[in-house]
């Protein structure tokens, strides 16, 4: 290899290092102020979400996660679309048959587990839909 092609593929190089290191700088300068934004709009996320208090719909608020107390409450209504459904359908009001089943199956709506719930300010599931994978957005 000769001196001057040396010369030529290191000049050649030695641009394009410059333009690489001309876009980072660059595009770094032109999204910092989204990036700022995005953070400001990530924190008034965070703090909506720890300050929101959902109306009592049941008995006197309590500060508690109506979340947890409708785990609870699910698995006692498993199957119950299946037993109700009967009871719902064309000439349900002739059939007495389904009455005390569908009461049965029923019997969680006014459970302690989902008056409580109902009664809960909070209501987590803990559903983040994502935030704390967005802060590795840098």
């Amino acid at each position: 290899m000769t001196k001057r092609a040396f010369k030529w593929i290191a000049g050649t190089l030695f641009a394009i290092a410059g333009l690489f290191a001309a876009a980072d700088f660059g595009t770094s300068r032109l999204l910092q102020p989204h990036i700022e934004r995005y953070h400001r709009e990530l924190d008034e996320i965070r703090r909506r979400e720890t300050s929101y208090r959902r109306p009592a719909v049941f008995g006197e608020p309590i500060e508690q996660n109506a979340a947890t107390w409708y785990l609870q409450a699910l698995p006692h209504l498993t199957g119950t679309l299946e037993v109700i459904k009967p009871a719902l359908g064309p000439g349900s009001d002739d059939n007495e048959s389904t009455t005390p089943t569908v009461t049965e199956k029923c019997a969680e709506s006014k459970s302690p587990r989902v008056q409580a719930a109902l009664s809960s300010t909070q209501c987590d599931w803990g559903l983040t839909f994502g935030l704390e994978s967005l802060d590795t957005f840098e």
